[in-house]
Order: C-alpha cells, then structure tokens, then sequence
C-alpha cells in the first residue's frame, strides 16, 4: 500500500512531468537513473519508491516509435496525493486486492483462453476494464484480458488522446 513517504516521493517528481505525461528534464526523457540525481537521493532509497509507483501502474516504461521514456498517469499521480479518506486510486486499489475481484479476474483469463487477446501473448496475463461504468459490479463483458505490454499500451493510448 502507498505510504507518507511514497506521496512524497511522488510530489518531488511532479515537476519532471511533461505535458505529454513523460518524465523529462529540459525536455530530454529522464532514466531512472538520471532521475534519482536530480532529487539527490540515494539510489536504494528512491528505487523502493519507484519501484511501489511501478507495482501500482502509476510509472510504466513506453518504448515505442513515437515516445521513450518513463509515462507518469498524472491522474493516478493527482488521486494519490490528494488526502481524500476513499480517493479514486485507493478505491480501486481496495477493490483490485478483494476477493471478488480475483474471482472474476480468473474467470474472465478463462473465459479468453488464458492469452491475451491483443497480440496472443500467454505471460503476464492483466484484465482491463472496457469501461468504469460498473466498477465494483462489472458484467463480464466489460473485461478483457490483455499481457502487461498491450494493457500498458492501452492506458497509454487513452491518456495521449484524452490530453491532445
């Protein structure tokens, strides 16, 4: 779960976000590496809390013909560092690590074969939602499974679009 000194961590890095939701410096894609310099923390300390951010779908690497770079969702970014008791992200959180919510998970990777059903990839199997109209009591026609890769890409899609 996100603590105090993730929110920190994730205030600290707001600046390095770009309009496109990249992190950058002068306009350059930062590493994580190059990230860790610019806040001047050690590398062990910063890497748990990057890593957490990572876990949590918060930064995700893109490595693709338009964009390189770490992506930031600036609205998972925002919803974590508002101090609202039952804010977007821990509402969602909650519901991801529930018990209904595994169950479903696992009938919607059978239902589709236990392959992602973007590209076909059988590892690192994730479920998206099509739509948050029925959060929490989604039919399962609403979810689809997709890999890790194609879910990201998904999501990175969608925020490009939503801001230009």
């Amino acid at each position: 779960m996100i603590n105090k000194t993730d929110k920190l961590f994730a205030n600290s890095i707001k600046r390095y976000i770009s309009q496109d939701n990249i992190l950058k410096d002068n306009n350059r894609p930062l590493t994580l590496d190059g990230l860790a310099k610019k806040l001047k923390i050690t590398k062990g300390k910063c890497w748990s809390n990057i890593h957490k951010l990572i876990k949590e779908g918060i930064i995700f690497e893109i490595n693709n013909e338009t964009q390189n770079g770490y992506y930031v969702d600036s609205e998972l970014i925002q919803s974590l560092l508002t101090d609202k008791e039952e804010s977007r992200m821990k509402k969602y959180i909650k519901y991801i690590d529930s018990p209904e919510w595994i169950n479903k998970r696992a009938l919607v990777i059978k239902r589709d074969n236990f392959k992602c059903q973007q590209c076909g990839n059988k590892q690192n199997l994730e479920v998206h939602h099509l739509t948050y109209e029925h959060f929490k009591d989604e039919p399962l026609k609403d979810l689809i499974t997709l890999c890790s890769g194609c879910h990201k890409s998904i999501h990175y899609k969608k925020q490009v679009n939503s801001s230009g």
